[in-house]
């Protein structure tokens, strides 16, 4: 039986439709991935499976007693909680049967023979659930993506923004859900927790739905792919490069077809304009005026094909040498980020910077970028180079090439 079955799924926003006909049907350990441009309804779509947007028209069916998990982009909305109550706050099904148990060993010590009987129903779901060793799980995944022991007692309010993102995710996954849907999970993950959080969504006994990015990611979870596209769905059984490879040959096919016919339209619309005059050819023109009327036109929705309405103009030409850093040195409260760091950066080189996270990465380039100082060292800009940049996400971004 299917965990997760969509029929039909609509939805508008502001009077205008964003999803039509939405359709797929999901068994345990399938992992489907959302691809659709930005705009298309993607983490629209994961609310409404979530139950957090209302559903316009359509069905949603789920096997009984499925339980449904989300992570999103969203902050936690109580931040006073510690990132151990937090995260959790999550397993609300082994929690409460963990105090069941003890309600009804209290009760059995007391000779209660119903007790006695409930008990085995109840440990027999508490297993399920993780057993006793659950919250030794939990505290895996915490530190799986990297946090560690002293962060647990931390409020959630000392957290950036990247790391409550982290915190969510631990959430999500720590309550065992059923259904877990999950978008942009790679955001502020460094190399090793972007490696374990593939190990363990391609393990964890649960179907999945999931945006993201990072094509190798997508490549090394996903198992089938829900294209949305102009408002309407497409199923595709199969891996994510399987499907851009059938994608890419719909478009080409689309583009032969739309040229093919365009040639077409062009001959009899010519023949219409030399011959309409003419007695002897009237008849046969008049026939095409009526075919070119019913013809269905194949185009391309104009709503897939929308650009962003800027361009960069071109920069001015620069030095040679854009970044040379010597004996750079950063600190933050209590810790030394940078030493001894050294950098010679020459026009037109492109340079990734990976670590984990906490090592410096984006206090890095807030330090190129001049929004933060050095602690010690000397930094200097080549002549004509125009700064710019974005630190403010914390997310590293980073992936093995």
């Amino acid at each position: 039986m299917a965990t997760i079955t969509a029929s039909d799924l609509g939805k508008d926003v502001a009077g205008r439709p964003l999803l039509r006909g939405v359709s797929f049907r999901l068994e345990r350990r399938d992992r489907m991935t959302i691809a659709g441009r930005n705009g298309a309804g993607k983490t629209t779509l994961l609310r409404m499976l979530a139950g957090e947007t209302p559903i316009d028209s359509g069905e949603l069916s789920l096997a009984k007693g499925t339980r449904l998990a989300l992570h999103d982009q969203r902050p936690p909305r109580e931040r006073s909680l510690t990132l151990r109550d937090y995260v959790l706050s999550g397993c609300t099904e082994a929690v409460a049967l963990e105090a069941k148990l003890t309600d009804l060993e209290t009760k059995m010590g007391e000779g209660d023979q119903r007790a006695v009987e409930a008990y085995a129903n109840v440990q027999a779901r508490f297993e399920l659930a993780g057993g006793y060793n659950w919250r030794d799980r939990v505290t895996d995944i915490v530190f799986g993506l990297g946090f560690h022991e002293r962060d647990l007692a931390r409020s959630l309010d000392s957290f950036s923004g990247g790391e409550m993102t982290r915190g969510s995710l631990a959430r999500a996954l720590a309550g065992s859900p059923d259904v877990l849907l999950l978008d942009e999970p790679t955001n502020h993950l460094d190399i090793e927790s972007l490696e374990w959080l593939e190990k363990t969504l391609v393990e964890l006994d649960a179907a999945i739905i999931l945006v993201a990015h990072d094509r190798w990611f997508l490549e090394a979870v996903g198992t089938c792919v829900l294209e949305l596209e102009a408002g309407r769905s497409r199923f595709f059984s199969g891996p994510w490069h399987a499907w851009r490879t059938e994608q890419a040959a719909r478009e080409m096919a689309l583009g032969r077809s739309i040229q093919k016919q365009k040639l077409e339209i062009e001959r009899m619309e010519k023949f219409v304009e030399r011959f309409r005059a003419k007695a002897s050819k009237a008849k046969q023109a008049q026939s095409r005026v009526k075919a070119l009327d019913k013809i269905e036109r194949v185009t391309e929705d104009p709503r897939d094909r929308r650009e962003l309405g800027f361009k960069f103009s071109a920069p001015e030409r620069s030095a040679r040498v854009v970044f040379e850093l010597e004996d750079g040195r950063l600190e933050v409260p209590g810790r030394t980020l940078l030493h001894d760091a050294a950098l010679w950066l020459e026009r037109g080189e492109h340079v990734s910077l990976v670590g984990p996270n906490g090592s410096g990465k984006t206090t890095l380039v807030r330090a190129l970028t001049g929004e933060q100082e050095l602690t010690a060292g000397q930094l200097k800009t080549g002549h004509k180079v125009s700064v710019g940049g974005d630190s403010t996400s914390g997310n590293d971004g980073e992936r093995r090439r």
